[in-house]
């Protein structure tokens, strides 16, 4: 197979491949329908197949990009090509753009493109994928605070998280190192997003979803779009990772777990967090304290042996630690008693 002239590295199929990636993923046409859930799958999965398609697209969008920029200045320079010699149209004109005009055009910017996609290739230049310095954002206990990132994704951190965000040329990346994050991400073809989780990485190109990690457990659920959950290198792809999760899916792992759980969920309940309110259906009353002390410095919640077996099922509104406790107290069969180092929920004494 040929290759092309641009970069010895690459084939007409694979620009030829990449340019039909960008046209329809960035949908400038103005009749031209948003990508559906699907091709963004589509997409993210033939990004990661194989590098040398990451970067061939790299190098097409950056050409294309610098096209569409000094569009205006090159035709007005360009007014009188009609009187250059005809050319063959090279590998990277599209059929729509095939005149002497467009290749005349495209010649000028390959000729500043050039050395760009030289440093992509050999890894000299800015394109060299060198991560920027972390940017660390975190949360106190029973605070929660919307963070806007330089791509405009917002991300709102729920009590006690800490996130440490490092963009570069070819990856989004956020760490979540404790606590709970609802992404929304903005979609950028060329640069997919990745949440590393430690044993795990959830990867998306542009979508909404919530993340909790808490001791040793992690729960993925989507809310909008489509998440890939990847495990990190050095652990073993058939542990139930490389998951594809739509929305409503909720995916919970723990360290040590053999395989993930997968399960459908009320994805209104699972980011409630967001308005101040925790959701539970039938969840044990040990579950319920141990959500509720991700939220409160103030005073430890502990549960019984007995009562710590009994099913909620309610909303709890996250103002003071008091009032939530003194609510609980109406819908289960529990008193409060304080302690030395906390309050302790016990069941009520039979009558």
């Amino acid at each position: 197979m040929r290759e092309s002239t641009l970069s010895p590295s690459f084939s007409d199929a694979e620009i030829t491949a990449a340019m039909a990636w960008r046209e329809r993923m960035e949908a400038k046409k103005p009749d031209a329908k948003e990508p559906s859930e699907a091709e963004w799958i589509a997409f993210t999965e033939w990004l990661e197949v194989n590098p040398r398609h990451r970067l061939a697209y790299d190098i097409v969008d950056f050409t294309c990009a610098e096209t569409e920029q000094h569009a205006t200045a090159l035709e007005s320079a360009l007014h009188d090509s009609d009187a250059l010699p005809p050319q063959r149209a090279p590998w990277w004109a599209l059929p729509s753009l095939q005149s002497r005009r467009f290749a005349a055009v495209m010649g000028i910017v390959v000729i500043g493109v050039a050395a760009a996609a030289l440093n992509w290739t050999t890894g000299l230049g800015p394109a060299a994928n060198t991560p920027a310095a972390a940017m660390v954002q975190t949360t106190n206990i029973g605070e929660r605070r919307d963070v806007q990132l330089t791509d405009k994704t917002s991300v709102v951190l729920n009590s006690g998280t800490r996130i440490a965000v490092a963009y570069d040329q070819a990856f989004r990346k956020v760490t979540l190192e404790n606590g709970e994050a609802f992404f929304d991400v903005v979609p950028d073809a060329s640069r997919p997003f990745v949440v590393d989780l430690g044993h795990a990485q959830v990867r998306v190109v542009g979508t909404a979803f919530n993340i909790l990690r808490h001791k040793n457990s992690v729960t993925v659920t989507v809310t909008r779009g489509a998440v890939k959950v990847l495990p990190t290198a050095g652990k073993s792809a058939d542990a139930g990772f490389g998951e594809d999760l739509a929305p409503g899916d909720q995916l919970i792992y723990a360290d040590g777990q053999a395989t993930p759980v997968r399960r459908k969920v009320d994805v209104a309940n699972v980011t409630a967090w967001r308005e101040g309110r925790l959701v539970f259906e039938s969840a044990a009353l040990s579950q319920v304290v141990e959500d509720l002390n991700r939220y409160y410095p103030e005073k430890a919640i502990n549960c019984d042996g007995s009562a710590c077996g009994i099913s909620f099922t309610g909303v709890l509104k996250l103002d003071g630690q008091e009032a939530v406790l003194r609510r609980l107290q109406e819908f289960v069969p529990v008193v409060v008693v304080a302690q030395s180092d906390g309050v302790i929920l016990r069941s009520k004494p039979l009558n």
